[in-house]
């Protein structure tokens, strides 16, 4: 990730591992793109947050909780899972 960021300085470099938000934040990505943060955009976007202030604790707390909601969902079969809360929030 870090080569590739210095390779290419004026690209975007996005992450789109969801149960791995946490450990691409060092890297200076530009964001975070993955299926399941269509749901979890508030859980996400905290996660991002608390790692760029080094809130360390803060963030494994939410990432384990974001990886505990991704087992549920893959548990039920992921896209039947989101499909079936997306049309609540629709």
């Amino acid at each position: 990730m870090e080569y590739i960021k210095t390779a290419f300085p004026n690209h975007g470099i996005w992450f789109g591992s969801d149960d791995q938000i946490m450990a691409s934040v060092p890297y200076k990505i530009d964001g975070i793109i993955g299926s399941t943060y269509n749901i979890l955009v508030h859980l996400a976007k905290s996660l991002f947050a608390e790692v760029e202030i080094c809130n360390i604790d803060k963030a494994m707390s939410t990432q384990s909780y974001i990886n505990d909601i991704i087992d549920i969902f893959v548990k039920n079969g992921i896209y039947l899972s989101m499909k079936y809360i997306l049309s609540f929030m629709a």
